[in-house]
């Protein structure tokens, strides 16, 4: 492993201990330390986006997935009440 990489691993790992600690994280951490490191600056914000798209993915796809779940649970909802509606038609039909 270059040191360049070591060096982006460790300011990673600085962020997301210091975003635990006091809700401080991700480029706000990341860009700053990347340029006193000797970064240029496209590369600290290059860098910065991809802990931007790292950490905001995973609560994307949490969100996602209970719409989903909501979508699913409506869609049941509805079909139970369609055939409880078809029971209550027949049931009248055939008094």
């Amino acid at each position: 492993m270059s040191l360049e990489v070591a060096t982006i691993v460790l300011t990673f790992a600085l962020a997301g201990l210091l975003d635990l600690l006091i809700g401080l994280g991700g480029s706000a951490i990341v860009i700053p330390i990347l340029t006193i490191l000797g970064f240029f600056l496209k590369q600290a914000v290059a860098n910065g986006m991809v802990t931007l798209i790292a950490t905001s993915s995973g609560p994307a796809l949490a969100y996602v997935r209970g719409l989903m779940r909501m979508v699913k649970h409506v869609v049941k909802e509805d079909d139970k009440s369609r055939r409880l509606e078809g029971l209550a038609k027949l049931a009248i039909l055939k008094t």
